[in-house]
């Protein structure tokens, strides 16, 4: 067939189609159906971070060395792989990427996927699944050692800025001697558990043979340097949050919209705070 008389056709087809759309529901049918076309699936670069960075470079952009993302990834590969390939599914390591890319930044979750090659809704699936198994892994990882341990509020951390403990089931507004009044922590302590290892609190706590507390009135020059002591001992768990936070800016998000989707970020930072704090 002559291919000019098969265009003319075409056109003749769409003329009387256009003169049948004389109600203007078809009308706006017709236009809603050219504007939604599907549009073409692309598959973006997805760097290998472990390759393209020297170590420096790595912990500046992740927080964390290669060696202690590989144990993460090694941990949890099986919870987060995907069934299949299909579609340029990510692998684990670019799941793991991304999440911490997110967590160390705080940013967006449409410029953390553009990090990593992938779309938005695709990132906001990505931090949701790889924190929630992160966070499968705080028994693991998250121990109170037999040593002597500094205590405030909901944290229970070390000389050397690592997390040992953490309630975080109380509201803000719980008094801090009422979580510890309740949690297991307490009663560990209570059962000698910890041997002879003692708590350093601040004021808000009640004395008691394991838990050190600042004297309300200090008035003997003795009494003021205990409590000199007691306080510079207690310093640490004020620099460890200090710590905890700058390495993963993604706190100052906590009661964000757009943090909040992803409610495991919490435990996922708690079960690599080990690493994290002590690596400072």
């Amino acid at each position: 067939m002559n291919p000019y008389i098969s265009e003319s056709i075409v056109c003749q087809q769409l003329v009387n189609h256009s003169r049948e759309l004389t109600d203007d529901e078809d009308f706006f049918e017709l236009v809603n159906n050219v504007q939604n076309q599907r549009l073409t699936q692309t598959y973006r670069e997805r760097p290998n971070h472990f390759t393209k960075w020297n170590d420096r470079d790595f912990k500046f952009r992740f927080r964390l060395s290669k060696q202690v993302v590989r144990i993460i990834i090694d941990e949890i590969r099986d919870d987060i792989s995907s069934k299949t390939d299909r579609n340029h599914a990510l692998s684990p390591e670019d799941m793991v990427f991304l999440t911490l890319r997110f967590l160390a930044t705080g940013c967006f979750l449409q410029v953390t996927g553009d990090f990593c090659g992938v779309d938005k809704s695709t990132a906001s699936r990505v931090v949701h699944k790889v924190t929630r198994a992160i966070a499968h892994l705080k028994r693991s990882f998250i121990k109170l050692s037999e040593e002597d341990l500094i205590s405030t509020r909901q944290v229970v951390g070390d000389a050397n800025c690592a997390i040992r403990n953490i309630v975080c089931r109380w509201p803000g507004s719980s008094h801090d001697s009422h979580i510890f009044r309740n949690s297991r922590l307490r009663s560990e302590f209570e059962d000698g558990r910890f041997g002879d290892s003692v708590l350093v609190g601040d004021s808000g706590y009640a004395v008691k043979p394991y838990l050190i507390t600042p004297l309300l009135n200090p008035q003997t020059p003795a009494e003021n340097l205990f409590n000199e002591a007691q306080i510079r001992t207690r310093n640490p768990i004020e620099r460890l949050f200090g710590i905890w936070k700058r390495r993963f800016p993604v706190l100052a998000l906590w009661n964000t919209p757009q943090c909040s989707k992803s409610g495991s970020c919490g435990n996922s930072l708690r079960s690599t705070a080990q690493y994290s704090c002590s690596d400072e």
